[in-house]
């Protein structure tokens, strides 16, 4: 599994979309993207905490499948 999809995984559980974190070129920094999990998102609680429900998720699902796709496009 790459670091980007680690990435939208953990960010998919607490809905959050990829403009939240950044434009589309911070996703193609994996030691950002990297760092980003391990000292942002590590800290998080339970998404429940943060009132994130099955409609977030989704959105955000959608959200990050359009990038995944865009992302992998750009790489040769």
């Amino acid at each position: 599994m790459t670091v980007l999809q680690r990435l939208a995984r953990k960010a998919i559980r607490y809905g959050v979309r990829p403009e939240d974190i950044g434009p589309v070129s911070t996703f193609s920094d994996e030691e950002y993207m990297e760092l980003y999990l391990k000292h942002t998102m590590g800290r998080w609680r339970a998404p429940s905490v943060y009132g994130v429900g099955p409609d977030d998720q989704e959105r955000a699902r959608l959200a990050w499948d359009k990038l995944i796709t865009r992302v992998l496009a750009l790489k040769p």
